[in-house]
């Protein structure tokens, strides 16, 4: 599990925008992350009234047909991208709610709607069917809004393997391909990011504080790494309680640790930093994010938000948010 610590900002821009990164040179560190947070708040309430605008629909779809997504630019404005010829009468709409920072409006191929339909599509190919050659050549596959596609990122990007992909899920111009930098690696991560380990192996690190049905009060961990029920959970040697349940399949990656030892009591205070652990129900591509856990802190930029991978063991996990690192 991978605690967002918090979340402000990305990249891309419309035909007609001249602004770069360095429109921000001189603001402080403090003035970014303030106007980060506007932008993440008039966001989520433009997606709010979009999802209840009315508007051609694709059945069962939470959004309208000309919706292709919202994200962040480098500026921190907000980006719409619309499927239409004509993005910019929907600006009114969008002004309801974007008052405090910069909106711009992007020409979109793809509906969102149609995206996450090849995405269901492409998350059950790889559990399912994939060939391995397929699978092992993989590290993550996702809806990238600012590109408006889903991007497909292989440790090989050859003619060859392209077509393979192609030939064995579908040749379809909502897909990009792009090279990857590395393998997948699970993150383990009772403050939020302090190590946890089963017995007898490596530290992993504490998710974030929870509480199941039962009103029983405990941590989330990694499913990877707390691999059966009942299996003991140590921090510095010390047993503080043990595995009632977990999974890894499907859309998690998770075990609820039951806090047993009296002594111990779990809160959302990130290991290192005093700071209480931030919860964004929908992060935007372009928001940053900040993993911290037994081996440091991780700083990066959404890239997207419903991404699929293989982890530990050959397991597709999907609804993944992939996360760039700064450079």
């Amino acid at each position: 599990m991978t605690p967002i610590i918090g979340l402000i900002l990305l990249a891309s821009c419309d035909n007609d925008r001249s602004h770069k990164a360095d429109d921000n040179e001189g603001i402080t560190k403090e003035e970014l992350q303030a106007k980060a947070r506007i932008a993440g708040k008039e966001g989520r309430e433009l997606l709010q009234i979009i999802e209840k605008k009315p508007g051609t629909r694709s059945s069962g779809s939470a959004y309208p047909d000309y919706f292709g997504g919202i994200y962040l630019d480098e500026n921190f404005d907000i980006v719409l991208v619309i499927v239409d010829d004509n993005p910019e009468k929907f600006r009114s709409m969008a002004e309801e709610k974007v008052k405090r920072v910069n909106l711009h409006l992007q020409k979109g191929d793809f509906s969102l709607n149609e995206l996450e339909k090849i995405q269901e599509k492409l998350d059950d190919f790889f559990r399912n069917s994939a060939p391995k050659s397929i699978k092992d050549n993989l590290i993550s596959a996702g809806i990238e809004v600012q590109a408006n596609r889903i991007s497909v990122e292989f440790i090989d990007i050859s003619p060859d393997k392209i077509n393979e992909f192609k030939k064995a899920f579908m040749d379809s111009p909502a897909i990009i391909f792009k090279q990857g930098t590395g393998p997948f690696i699970d993150l383990a991560n009772v403050n939020s990011g302090s190590g946890i380990k089963p017995p007898g192996l490596n530290n992993g690190s504490v998710g974030y504080r929870a509480r199941n049905s039962s009103n029983q009060i405990g941590i989330v961990s990694s499913g990877h790494l707390f691999t059966m029920v009942g299996q003991g959970a140590y921090i510095n040697n010390v047993h503080v309680g043990q595995v009632a349940n977990r999974q890894n399949s499907g859309t998690v990656d998770a075990a609820f640790i039951r806090i047993t030892n009296s002594n111990y009591i779990p809160t959302n205070v990130v290991e290192g930093t005093g700071q209480i652990l931030i919860a964004v129900t929908h992060p935007f591509e372009g928001e940053p994010a900040t993993l911290r856990d037994i081996n440091g802190a991780y700083r990066g930029i959404v890239l997207d938000v419903n991404a699929g991978a293989t982890g530990t063991g050959g397991v597709y996990i999907r609804d993944l948010i992939q996360i760039v690192k700064y450079v």
